[in-house]
């Protein structure tokens, strides 16, 4: 019995914490327009599209105002703090960014530099 109470609380505790873990990714999840005034031009502005998988994991993509896209990679988000990259032009670019309700501020860390980058919740998904 005692084992079965054991296994009961492990299952219940784990269950808790992926649920917990999905949950917040809700938070981002959806089309959110963004502004980089310092980058080169053409990908001043555009949408970052997040998705989260079955698994829970995040994905998406950058859509640049041209039309044409890049997808994200190591895209993670945990309390307020989005991260992700991208390759751009063949360089490669992180960005790290808070978000608040359905707005996000941070910095984009590129080979020319830091730039600053904000964006905003266009769609909920």
């Amino acid at each position: 019995m005692k084992k079965l109470f054991v296994l009961f609380v492990l299952i219940s505790v784990i269950t808790g914490v992926s649920s917990a873990a999905g949950a917040g990714n809700k938070d981002v999840v959806g089309t959110w327009k963004y502004s980089v005034p310092s980058a080169p031009e053409g990908m001043t502005a555009g949408d970052i599209i997040i998705k989260e998988a079955d698994n829970g994991s995040l994905a998406g993509k950058v859509v640049f105002q041209d039309g044409s896209s890049v997808e994200l990679k190591n895209v993670k988000y945990a309390g307020v703090e989005l991260s992700f990259g991208l390759n751009v032009e063949s360089e490669y670019v992180s960005v790290k960014a808070k978000v608040t309700g359905k707005k996000m501020e941070g910095q984009v860390t590129t080979p020319e530099g830091l730039m600053s980058i904000t964006a905003e919740m266009a769609e909920k998904k």
